[in-house]
Order: C-alpha cells, then structure tokens, then sequence
C-alpha cells in the first residue's frame, strides 16, 4: 500500500455525469479512475510513448492495463487525516446541521444539533423532525468527515464556478452569446488516499515520491488541473488504512455488523444485471469458500443511493460505457448468529479483513469496490456528553 498526498495547485475539474447544456458539475472529490488516468498520461509524456501504442511498455501494461494496481479515491483532508464518506443512515437537522464538535475553534458548540444515526430505529419509528428543534425536518449528511482527536468532523472539498466565453472557430476571438461554467474544485486544497501496489511497481516505473505538476481532471489545456502528488509508503493494507480512524471509542456487543461503502461499488448479479443489493447471496458469490456460511450472515437493512458512473476513454478518443454504481456511503447492515465461539469470532474477523482488503464488484483497480467494515458510526458507541 502506498499513501498519496496531492495538493491542488490550480482549480481542477472532475467530470460528472448528468451536465446541463453550457455547464460543468464537478465531483467533490478526485476518483481513482481520475488518478489512475493521470499517472498514466504522465508515465506516457515523461517516457516519449505515444498514447495508442503505450500498451507495449512492459510497465505500462502492467500498472494500467493488467491491474496489478490498484487506485482508491481522494477524498478532501487536512494534515493527511484520513477522510471518509459520511454513512447513508446519518441524518441531522436541516437548519442546524453538523457535528457538535466546532472543528475551527476546537470545542463543543451547542449551536450544532449534531447527528442522527437512523439504523438505530426500526422503520415505524424513523424521526422526522430534529429532536432538539422539534419542529426543523432531519436531511441526511452527504459529505465527508474525519476523525480527530475522537472528534468526528466534518470535511468538505472547496469548490466555485469559473465563467467562460466560447471561441469562435474562425476568428479564435470570443463567439458571441455563448457562455458556459466549470463547476471546479478550489486551488490550494489537500486531497488524501491510496494505491494498493503489491509487486511495488510504481517505484519502478519511477511514479513515487514528489510528482510536481502532475495534471489532473478536465480542461488542462485551459489552465485547469495543476497539482503537486506525493506518492510514498504507507499502511500494509486496506484495513489498516481506514483503523487509523477507530483509535478512541466504547465497542458496542450486537450480533450484526456494518458494510459502508467507502467508494461507489459496481455489482452485477448472475445474469450480469446491474444490482442494488448487497446481501448475504452477492458475498457469497464473491468470496466462495471464504464466505463463513455457518454464520447464518443475513442483510437486515440498507441505506442506499445510486448514480450513473461515466468516463472517457483517451486511446480511442470515445466515452465509456455508462454503469450503474451504489453511491459511497451507503450503508448494509447485516445480523449474524448469536453466543459465537471464539473459533466463530475469529472466522468473522477474517472474513471482515478479507472484505475490507479484497474489496467488492467491478472495476475495483480504478478505484470502485472498497467497503469499510462497521464504519466508526457503526462500531462505537457515540454520545453527545462524550462529545
């Protein structure tokens, strides 16, 4: 495993599906099939290959084609904390949303109304307004937070639209009446994730260390793009990348566990559909022998959202195919049998690294497929006094 560090130097552009004619939604992160293209068209530049025959570099082949590298997502961070999406069951309140810990200021700010983990409610009993404003309706938390000092906090990407007018292909001057906008991350922000790279083949494709202007996202000709990346050695494993987050906090004894979606996930049934469920049959299916079906693993509940999954294809000029991916953040909650032994524990925990590590679903070396196994929300037991 190899952790990056990539900041910003100029606003980058991350392309998302569902444009409005004349506009440009960015992502508000930087995906690993972002990155991964990134790299590749640097190896390409810096090595003199040309794009359409660069699948006969031995090392090219190797890190972009044959996926012996795998690249996660980026997602905002400061202080290379490591950031993640919040879970699909957190809610808070519509008008005084957010933690209760003030994260500038470092204390307990009672003017948040913190948040609502809505797994905890069986469906009847789902709260429809704040609990302490009783009257304000709860929305659920859709961006990324970070763990810090046993304080969850909130982490958000930077973003603002640039205003452009379009050239006229004859006198390359402004064309008259045409605008359109970039929706753009802002410059100078931090971006932290990782790349699995078991056979350590970045290093020898000399893709470590400091990488200065390394050009990331749409528009690069047009001054967008400019980063700094530092690519160094970092966790073991998967596993070990996201406990970094889980060092302060009470363990809470159920007989069920968590699976969140640390990116989005691709999955396909047995007839090749695309599925929205991740259940017991799908892991199964997944990890065959591995899967400890003696368990009696079973999916209780799920919080969940789709989106459509684009992309572009340089080498031949054309947009991929579209996918149909369960969003980040969603959340699976799965009961298991009851007074497991401790050879049963064990199994269990097994199976819980095999997850984390393997990943689910397609197209996992561009970044799609991880989960995070009971998610800090999920494994600890969180109250506002503690806060």
């Amino acid at each position: 495993m190899a952790t990056v560090f990539l900041e910003t130097i100029s606003p980058i552009g991350i392309g998302a599906r569902g444009q409005v004619y004349g506009s440009h939604y960015s992502l508000g992160y930087i995906p690993g099939t972002t990155l991964r293209g990134a790299l590749a068209e640097f190896y390409i530049a810096r090595n003199g290959l040309k794009t359409q025959r660069a699948e006969h570099d031995d090392l090219f082949r190797q890190i972009f084609i044959e996926e012996k590298v795998y690249f996660g997502n980026l997602y905002p961070s400061i202080s290379n904390i490591v950031t993640l999406p919040a879970p699909a069951s957190l809610h808070t309140c519509k008008r005084y949303g957010g933690f209760w810990w003030d994260e500038e200021n470092d204390h307990y700010d009672p003017s948040q109304h913190g948040v609502i983990d809505v797994r905890h409610f069986t469906t009847g009993d789902l709260p429809e307004c704040c609990p302490q404003c009783v009257n304000e309706p709860l929305e659920k938390v859709t961006n990324f937070y970070r763990v810090q000092d046993g304080h969850p906090q909130t982490a958000v990407a930077k973003r603002r639209f640039l205003v452009r007018s379009g050239i006229d292909e004859f006198t390359l001057t402004s064309k008259q009446g045409v605008l359109f906008s970039l929706d753009v991350l802002e410059a100078r922000q931090n971006f932290y994730g990782f790349i699995r790279d078991d056979n350590n083949l970045l290093h020898k494709a000399a893709l470590s260390g400091n990488l200065e202007e390394l050009l990331v996202g749409v528009a690069v000709t047009r001054g967008l793009g400019e980063t700094y990346c530092t690519i160094a050695a970092g966790a073991n494993t998967f596993s070990q990348f996201v406990e970094q987050t889980k060092p302060m906090a009470t363990p809470i004894s159920k007989p069920c566990f968590s699976i969140v979606l640390y990116s989005d996930v691709i999955l396909l049934d047995r007839y090749l559909r695309y599925t929205s469920v991740l259940d017991e049959n799908i892991l199964h299916a997944e990890f065959g022998a591995d899967f400890p079906a003696g368990l009696e693993i079973r999916l209780q509940t799920k919080f969940l959202s789709m989106r459509i999954v684009s992309g572009w294809n340089v080498k031949h000029g054309l947009p991929k195919e579209n996918e149909l991916a369960i969003a980040a953040g969603s959340v699976f909650v799965f009961a298991h049998k009851e007074n497991l032994s401790e050879n049963e524990n064990r199994q269990l925990n097994n199976f819980f690294n095999l997850i984390q590590n393997q990943g689910i679903g397609e197209r996992k070396s561009e970044g799609f497929g991880r989960v995070i196994v009971n998610d800090w929300f999920h494994s600890y037991s969180i109250d506002r006094e503690n806060k």
